[in-house]
Parts: structure tokens; sequence; C-alpha cells
């Protein structure tokens, strides 16, 4: 029977100072979930399925009477009024759909629209106006370009290797390796032994 005299040793744990990172990142994680979890939403509100994309003032007697037509390929409103007929041309789209209300005294024809979210996110990224009021996005947009322009860049600095080493040597045609990325010894003329040129001038000389 062999006796066994090495000492055994139980898993213990390891505190220290470099725990702290870990502490500090389940300390984050549960603030955030009891933020999350606590916050209160209002009630969802989507986008206007149409707005105004165009007003034209057809008169300015609210009294008239005021009809829509399709001449010519375009849509026209007709004004029937006390000194006569009159067309006001309202859209060149002949199928667009136009409602009348009037304001400041005048009768105004709104052009109607479906409104384009992706659109308005277009227009918002470059500070114009569109379809949907938004905040622009300008700052963000080339904050983001440079952002991405930077981690290119350096990509393309961490990429690259110092003069000499294999990649580089790969890279430049210069000892690129062939043989499946293993160096090979340089080798003379093969004789009839198989083996380098060197090999056989020793095997001659020692026959000699």
């Amino acid at each position: 029977m062999v006796d066994d005299d090495r000492e055994t040793s139980t898993p213990s744990l390891d505190l220290g100072s470099h725990l702290a990172p870990g502490l500090v990142a389940v300390a984050l994680f549960v603030v955030m979930a009891a933020v999350f979890v606590g916050a209160s939403f209002g009630t969802a509100a989507g986008f206007e399925a149409y707005h105004v994309a165009d007003n034209v003032t057809v008169t300015s007697d609210t009294s008239a009477n005021v009809s829509m037509a399709v001449e010519g390929g375009a849509t026209v409103a007709v004004v029937n009024g006390t000194d006569g007929s009159e067309t006001v041309s309202v859209s060149d789209d002949p199928n667009a759909n136009v409602s009348l209300v009037e304001q400041n005294g005048e009768l105004i024809a709104q052009v109607v629209e479906p409104t384009s979210v992706t659109a308005s996110l277009g227009y918002a990224m470059f500070n114009l106006d569109g379809h949907i009021d938004a905040e622009g996005f300008l700052v963000a947009f080339e904050l983001i370009d440079i952002v991405l322009v930077a981690a290119i860049a350096a990509a393309v600095m961490l990429g690259r290797s110092e003069p000499g080493t294999r990649v580089s040597r790969g890279l430049t045609g210069e000892g690129g390796l062939t043989d499946g990325g293993r160096e090979t010894r340089e080798a003379g003329p093969a004789t009839d032994s198989g083996r380098d040129g060197t090999a056989g001038d020793d095997r001659r000389e020692g026959d000699d």
C-alpha cells in the first residue's frame, strides 16, 4: 500500500479589490432595472395618416359656389360667383385629394396627401421641414459619420503590420509562404538521392 502524503486544497473565494469592477457593473444593472420597471409610459400616439401638402387660395368671396373638376390632366377649382365663373389650378395630379376650408375670410383649397414617416425622418436628418414636425438630427448624423470614419481608419491602422514580419512579407510578395503557411528551408538543386544539392555533396565527400 502506497501512502499518499500529497496535500489537498479546497476551493476558496478570492476576495480583493479586483472584484470592484464587477460589483460596480452589477450595481449599475440593478439601478437601471429599477428605473425601467418603475417607469410609467403614457398612451401611445401615432402619426397622422394624412397631411396638408399645399394651400391654394381659391377666392376671397366666401359665399361663392366652388366645385372641383379635372381639366387638362390637372385638378382645378371652378368658382361660380356674382362676377361670373373662374377656374383656379389647384394640383397637377388629377386624382388629388382636395378639401375646401375657410381661413381669414378666404376660401382655401387644401391638397391632402398620405404622410410618409420615412420621408419625414430623411428630412429631419438634414434639418429640413418634412411632413411631420420633428427635431433636426444633423449634428447626430455628422457625429455618427465622424465615428464611422474614425473606426475604419483605426481598423486599417491596426491591420497593418511592422515591416519584416511574416504578414507583411506575405502581403508584399517578399518571402511569401506557399506551403500551407509553413516556413521551409531554402533548398538547392535536387540530386539523384532526392535531397538538396548540399546533402548530395556531403555524401559524395564521405564516399571519397
